[in-house]
Formats: structure tokens, sequence, C-alpha cells
């Protein structure tokens, strides 16, 4: 578990290329990903706990990114399941 309580907009995992998988990433409230995950083209496994901003979540470069990976965060964005 990676906890990250204040990064603002900081590009925590820029250009870890070889990163594959994140399985827990506790980050404050509506924190900010844009360029977060530049450059991470291997990363296969993403979950986060915590609140994304609204515009601020960018995987562009994480083409392989497992599909239970992009669900469980739009899951989460969604709000829990009633």
């Amino acid at each position: 578990k990676i906890s990250i309580p204040q990064a603002g907009e900081a590009k925590v995992f820029y250009q870890a290329s070889n990163l594959k998988r994140i399985p827990a990433l506790e980050i404050s409230n509506k924190t900010n990903f844009s360029n977060w995950f530049a450059g991470c083209y291997a990363l296969e496994e993403l979950n986060i706990i915590g609140e994304i901003a609204q515009n601020g979540f960018d995987v562009k470069w994480s083409s392989k990114l497992s599909a239970a990976s992009l669900l469980s965060i739009r899951v989460f964005l969604l709000g829990p399941v009633p």
C-alpha cells in the first residue's frame, strides 16, 4: 500500500516505464492525477483509494491496464453501489 496524503499535482510515478503494479494507492480527497502516470507503459494493475478530481485522471500511456483495474476505478468514481 502506498499512501500519498497531499501530493497535489505532483508527477509521482512520472516516467516509471517498468512499473507494472500499484495494488493499493491511497490518496487525499480530490487528487488531480494529470501526468502522474505519464510514461508508465508497463502498468497493468492500478487500484486507487480516495477521491479523484473531476478532470484529473489520465492513464493514456498505460494501455496494458487490466479491465478489472479500470472497472474498479470507474465504480469508485461513481460512488458506492447501492
